[in-house]
């Protein structure tokens, strides 16, 4: 009989191989793809994948999930989710990807990263026209945030979906992480311009285009914003117009 400790010894040096064998793999037919593709394709990931390639990230998925069944553990799942886009299938990704984020880990960083690929897969699936997706976009972006230890290029991707969600909060509090690393970012200041406006803060909307400004005069991007906090502004006037007029006639 295998003791608890052989068991959970064995089961991590599995994941170990496992995690590494498919990283070395994958990192090997990705370089050849890649140098063997034309530029054009290179703009999406799955067009260096030809149906042999897909079928082989297919087969590995369902060896992957008969494996997590066996041995239900978090790096488990994320790999499976991993090899499910790699194959192109966004909502058995989604669904790995969720059960690598709710499944005790050896490693705690899979469940920050597989947050992050739910959100990912949850973005694409409603770019494709699945509206359903944009509430569960909201939590997984939500739960991502809050695990912390974020680079600026997820945040940058999260604030994308947290805005896509509707979650204009969380996307102002992942827009700061990219500030934070990148002060003069005219994307990352541009987006929190209009997140500003969107919350209805005009002053702070105001603030960032002018830094904007002051890096990149005369961008467009700016400009364009400039008018939709003016036309605000003009609204609110419109609006408080008619109570300054009652009060004066009293």
């Amino acid at each position: 009989m295998v003791s608890t400790v052989d068991a959970r010894g064995n089961k991590a040096k599995f994941s170990i191989l496992a995690f590494s064998g498919i990283c070395i793999l994958d990192a090997k037919m990705t370089g050849e793809m890649v140098k063997n593709a034309r530029p054009r394709s290179r703009l999406n990931p799955l067009n260096l994948l030809p149906s042999r390639q897909r079928n082989f990230y297919d087969r590995t998925a369902k060896i992957l999930t008969q494996t997590g069944e066996r041995h239900p553990e978090a790096t488990i799942y994320f790999l499976q989710a991993q090899a499910r886009v790699a194959a192109g299938d966004w909502q058995g990704a989604e669904q790995a990807a969720l059960l690598a984020a709710q499944t005790p880990a050896m490693f705690p960083a899979v469940h920050r990263d597989a947050w992050y690929m739910a959100s990912f897969c949850q973005a694409k699936q409603f770019l494709d026209g699945d509206q359903r997706k944009l509430e569960d976009l909201a939590i997984s972006v939500r739960r991502r945030f809050e695990l912390g230890h974020l680079k600026s290029l997820h945040a940058k991707h999260l604030t994308m979906f947290a805005r896509k969600a509707g979650d204009l909060e969380t996307a102002a509090q992942l827009n700061d992480i990219v500030l934070e690393e990148q002060p003069t970012n005219l994307d990352a200041l541009l987006t929190r311009s209009k997140i500003e406006l969107g919350l209805g803060n005009l002053h702070a909307a105001a603030n960032y285009i002018q830094q904007s400004l002051e890096i990149q005069p005369g961008d467009t991007r700016a400009l364009e914003v400039c008018d939709e906090i003016r036309r605000e502004l003009e609204s609110l006037a419109e609006q408080l117009q008619p109570g300054e007029t009652e009060t004066e006639g009293q």
